[in-house]
């Protein structure tokens, strides 16, 4: 079973969207990004790794895409190859998607429009 880490300093935001990720994998939450990294620190160190992380709109300390930047850095340091690093989806304005370079130079896998639906992250997870 998949380890999704769910990021979002909004509770409402996280019950919501631990409903829709629920039949994909056990959800483990973080109300922010030092939190967020902390947990993915324990799950490397345990040898335990998420596969996958959902950052919401709603954080802080650090926002989504520097979060997503260190993400990708802390896998780095910890010698996990490109190819095998956990899978980084980035809630965004539906409105005002980012464009594909950002999201690479930030590490994120994909964005995914808030507030996401079940069917958007079966495909992105799957």
């Amino acid at each position: 079973m998949r380890r999704i880490l769910l990021v979002d300093g909004d509770s409402v935001n996280r019950d919501y969207l631990i409903c829709l990720l629920d039949p994909f994998g056990t959800c483990v939450q973080a109300h922010d990004g030092r939190c967020a990294l902390a947990l993915l620190r324990d799950a490397l160190d345990q040898g335990e790794p998420f596969d996958a992380v959902v950052i919401g709109r709603s954080l802080s300390g650090p926002d989504g895409p520097d979060l997503a930047r260190r993400i990708d850095e802390l896998q780095q340091l910890a010698g996990i190859p490109r190819g095998n690093r956990v899978r980084v989806l980035l809630l965004v304005p539906a409105d005002a998607p980012p464009d594909p370079a950002f999201l690479q130079a930030h590490a994120v896998h994909a964005a995914i429009p808030a507030p996401g639906t079940r069917r958007l992250f079966m495909d992105m997870l799957s």
